[in-house]
């Protein structure tokens, strides 16, 4: 009794809107010309009526017809449909009310209007607009069906490798040829640049590359259906992070972003979160971004603090507090004292602080001290004060003065010259190779250290003053030698 009724002259019902009455219109204009098996084919291959969208091959094979077949069936179907609906030339039987046609043909204007390529998003939503439905209520099957009879194909999931977003072209008015060099080349362009490239650029050297004149209008259309490119501003586009190929180059656009040097963790976090942001999966690595940082060239440490900062940013000082200082020296051509000494240290390395400085003018063999409180260099050879502290070289040292000149040198070294006390014994402990306990308890007698609650655990911090009940625990900090370490 069904398919009688099918088969039977049809009318979508008065009141009806073109998007809600073009399923029942073309479920009865394809049964009346290739009986059920004709809607069939249009319903699996559209995947109508909440279904999924199947092959023609897969289709062909359920009713014993081959691809070609299936796909000449499929398009009869919809030049029939065209033309019973956008040109008036129905069927016997299968008449399309004059309010149909002209909600169609108004669809059809808002669609063309967007160009020969035309984002499923973009399509959905005038969709939804002129049903007055919500996006969300527009099943993809009508969505599909409606753009076949507007002249427009599906674009496969991939162009030269490149993901593109799911998009309909206009039929015999996009140019798959140009479209993929454009979007090979251009990947290949923005991923040895992990920067913003200006639009004219990015044309220039795809027209360079490839040799031919590819318009303006084929490369704008092309680019935006990319899912790795996002555009930036008016006038540039470049890789998305979560698409940037290497930690390396996410680092690079990370640093280039923030302006200022940072520490590798800092780093880490600030990609994780970047990544988070893109629904990608934050796993970023201390260990696998600095073997790619100490391997490339763009990148380059600050001495020994630990941060890192790009090479061409000439504005920021890379060498250690110790070059600052000799280069302090050098220039003025005499003694100084360390307050004078901190000053120029501290204007090209804000990060460095005076406890750093000090404890290098007391211990490190390039200084001396020729007077109280007043140091040169080492190589002058002037006479050292009779009062002043021995080399560190001189005095062998207890375990103890080790621990709290390394627990010392490092804290002022850290921002806030504050740092985790868990990760300051990891550093003390790998450094020294000294046992837990014996961290501990040489920590808890540091004359320079207090301890404070955060948020985070329990952590140091240097004090700003030394107590006179310390001084001769600060002696021997100051007579202690060289720490042997790679940051140092």
């Amino acid at each position: 009794m069904k398919n009688n009724a099918l088969l039977s002259p049809f009318c979508i019902p008065e009141g009806c809107s073109f998007v809600a009455g073009i399923v029942p219109y073309t479920k009865a204009l394809a049964t009346s010309h290739y009986a059920q098996r004709g809607y069939d084919i249009v319903r699996l291959r559209l995947g109508l009526e909440g279904g999924s969208v199947h092959r023609l091959q897969t289709i062909g094979d359920v009713y014993g017809l081959s691809r070609e077949r299936v796909r000449q069936i499929e398009w009869r179907i919809y030049r029939k449909l065209k033309a019973a609906i956008l040109d008036g030339k129905f069927p016997h039987g299968l008449p399309v009310q004059s309010a149909i046609k002209v909600e169609a043909r108004t669809l059809q204007t808002a669609i063309m209007t967007q160009g020969a390529v035309v984002a499923e998003a973009n399509a959905i939503e005038l969709i939804g607009g002129q049903s007055g439905l919500a996006d969300q209520a527009i099943d993809h099957g009508v969505a599909r069906l409606i753009m076949h009879l507007f002249g427009y194909e599906a674009l496969a999931g991939k162009i030269a490798g490149a993901d593109v977003h799911a998009c309909w072209i206009r039929a015999g008015q996009f140019d798959r040829k140009a479209a993929f060099q454009v979007i090979k080349h251009t990947m290949a362009i923005l991923r040895d640049s992990p920067t913003m490239m200006p639009t004219r650029d990015i044309q220039a050297a795809v027209r360079q590359r490839t040799q031919e004149e590819i318009s303006d209008n084929v490369f704008d259309m092309t680019i935006k259906m990319c899912r790795a490119i996002e555009k930036v501003g008016e006038d540039g586009y470049q890789f998305k992070f979560s698409e940037l190929p290497s930690l390396a180059d996410k680092a690079y656009r990370v640093l280039l972003e923030r302006g200022e040097g940072l520490y590798l963790q800092e780093i880490v976090q600030a990609i994780n979160d970047l990544l988070a942001l893109a629904d990608s999966p934050p796993d970023a690595m201390p260990r696998s971004l600095a073997s790619q940082l100490v391997h490339d060239d763009r990148f380059v440490p600050i001495g020994r603090s630990g941060k890192w900062v790009l090479a061409e940013w000439d504005h920021i000082y890379h060498g250690t507090i110790v070059e600052l200082m000799c280069e302090f020296f050098q220039l003025s051509g005499k003694s100084a004292t360390l307050k004078e000494v901190f000053e120029y240290v501290s204007a090209n390395r804000p990060d460095a602080s005076i406890h750093s400085v000090d404890l290098y003018l007391t211990s490190r063999k390039e200084f001396i001290r020729t007077d109280k409180g007043v140091f040169e260099l080492a190589q002058w050879g002037k006479s050292p004060c009779s009062t002043a502290r021995r080399p560190r070289t001189q005095t062998k040292l207890t375990l103890r003065s080790r621990i709290q000149a390394a627990i010392t040198e490092h804290l002022s070294q850290q921002p806030q010259q504050t740092q985790l006390v868990s990760k300051l014994g990891e550093y003390v402990m790998t450094t020294l190779g000294c046992p837990r306990p014996t961290f501990y308890a040489y920590l808890a007698t540091h004359p320079l250290v207090k301890k404070k609650e955060t948020g985070q655990g329990l952590a140091c911090y240097l004090t700003s003053e030394v107590p006179k009940c310390a001084a001769a625990d600060t002696v021997a900090l100051a007579q202690a030698q060289p720490i042997q370490r790679v940051d140092a």
